[in-house]
Protein backbone atom coordinates (compact mmCIF):
# COMPACT_ATOMS: atom_id res chain seq x y z
CA UNK A 1 0.00 0.00 0.00
CA UNK A 2 1.49 3.82 -0.62
CA UNK A 3 0.00 7.23 0.97
CA UNK A 4 0.51 10.01 -1.89
CA UNK A 5 -0.40 14.20 -1.08
CA UNK A 6 -1.55 15.35 -4.32
CA UNK A 7 -3.82 18.29 -5.83
CA UNK A 8 -6.14 18.06 -7.90
CA UNK A 9 -6.21 20.92 -10.64
CA UNK A 10 -8.98 21.65 -13.62
CA UNK A 11 -7.56 21.87 -17.11
CA UNK A 12 -11.05 23.50 -18.64
CA UNK A 13 -10.80 26.98 -20.12
CA UNK A 14 -13.20 28.85 -18.25
CA UNK A 15 -11.08 31.49 -16.13
CA UNK A 16 -11.54 31.16 -11.99
CA UNK A 17 -10.92 28.80 -9.21
CA UNK A 18 -9.26 25.69 -10.41
CA UNK A 19 -7.88 23.56 -7.60
CA UNK A 20 -10.75 21.24 -5.77
CA UNK A 21 -10.80 22.57 -2.10
CA UNK A 22 -12.45 20.08 0.66
CA UNK A 23 -13.85 21.97 2.85
CA UNK A 24 -14.52 19.55 6.43
CA UNK A 25 -15.80 21.83 8.81
CA UNK A 26 -18.73 22.76 6.03
CA UNK A 27 -18.76 19.27 4.59
CA UNK A 28 -18.50 20.81 0.90
CA UNK A 29 -15.91 21.30 -2.00
CA UNK A 30 -15.48 23.36 -4.14
CA UNK A 31 -12.55 25.57 -6.28
CA UNK A 32 -9.65 27.50 -4.81
CA UNK A 33 -7.47 29.92 -6.63
CA UNK A 34 -4.23 28.53 -5.33
CA UNK A 35 -2.82 25.98 -2.93
CA UNK A 36 -1.45 27.80 0.04
CA UNK A 37 -2.17 29.75 2.84
CA UNK A 38 -6.10 29.26 3.59
CA UNK A 39 -7.00 26.63 1.28
CA UNK A 40 -5.23 23.56 2.93
CA UNK A 41 -8.09 21.45 1.72
CA UNK A 42 -6.73 21.25 -1.44
CA UNK A 43 -4.33 19.02 -0.40
CA UNK A 44 -5.86 15.44 -0.83
CA UNK A 45 -3.92 12.09 0.21
CA UNK A 46 -4.34 9.22 -2.21
CA UNK A 47 -4.31 6.07 -0.45
CA UNK A 48 -3.93 2.56 -2.67
CA UNK A 49 -6.43 0.78 -1.01
CA UNK A 50 -6.74 -3.66 -0.83
CA UNK A 51 -8.58 -5.52 -3.24
CA UNK A 52 -10.56 -7.69 -0.90
CA UNK A 53 -11.73 -3.68 0.11
CA UNK A 54 -14.46 -4.00 -2.98
CA UNK A 55 -16.69 -7.29 -3.19
CA UNK A 56 -15.66 -7.04 -6.76
CA UNK A 57 -11.71 -7.00 -6.51
CA UNK A 58 -12.63 -3.33 -7.89
CA UNK A 59 -14.25 0.15 -7.03
CA UNK A 60 -17.31 0.84 -8.29
CA UNK A 61 -17.51 3.01 -11.38
CA UNK A 62 -20.37 5.63 -11.52
CA UNK A 63 -22.81 6.01 -14.03
CA UNK A 64 -22.32 8.02 -16.68
CA UNK A 65 -25.15 10.73 -17.80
Amino acid sequence: MFNRVVTLKCLGDVEGPRFLDGRTREGSVGLAPGTDGVFTGTRWEMTDLDDDKFPSGRPPVPPRN
